[in-house]
């Protein structure tokens, strides 16, 4: 029975608190949180390095990578150093509560960077989130994978997402911060 009203209670979540991301696009924004470029959650940075050739830029980017998960080679999908290409899949975690209602959300993302004379562009896009309340919702319907695109997240309440929205924005700006200042640092010793 407690099964049952578990299941009843995701379904309903699932289908009615959030129904579509464009009744709650803000000022370009996901729910005024996640900036939203044609539907999709996405972050886009252009920094200019006139300072770096291109090739010490890709290699502190690639670097970065390295230092920054546990298997780069497990993250990178594309590495050109001629076009000056990284893609690199990754994923980590926002946290939402406090004390017992402390909620963890693992958050997937692409990243893709591209080197060019003088200036790089950095791309963070794909986001997927997944945390309990994906995880039973895709069970019940018998699905393996419970990575929801953030843009179709409907769980909960317009507050509850935002608050995931708000840690997932807080989590990219810091990772491109660090990503840009790693990149800038004059003394590279790797």
């Amino acid at each position: 029975m407690k099964k049952f009203f578990t299941l009843l209670l995701l379904s309903s979540l699932a289908g009615s608190c959030v129904p579509t991301f464009k009744m709650f696009e803000k000022d370009g924004k996901l729910l005024g949180v996640l900036p939203l470029v044609n539907g999709r959650v996405l972050y886009r940075e252009t920094i200019q390095t006139p300072e770096l050739p291109k090739e010490e830029v890709f290699r502190r980017a690639r670097r970065w990578w390295v230092d920054n998960y546990r298997s780069a080679k497990d993250v990178f999908q594309l590495v050109d150093k001629d076009t000056g290409e990284i893609v690199g899949k990754g994923w980590g975690n926002v946290y939402t509560g406090k004390g017992l209602s402390l909620a963890t959300h693992h958050i997937f993302h692409v990243i893709s960077f591209d080197v060019s004379e003088d200036e790089y562009t950095v791309t963070v896009y794909g986001l997927q989130i997944e945390n309990d309340i994906t995880r039973q919702y895709f069970k019940s319907k018998n699905q393996t994978s419970a990575e929801l695109p953030i843009e179709r997240f409907n769980i909960g309440t317009v507050k509850y997402a935002q608050a995931i929205f708000t840690e997932i924005d807080q989590e990219t700006r810091l990772t491109l911060k660090y990503l840009n200042g790693y990149i800038k640092k004059q003394n590279s010793t790797h």
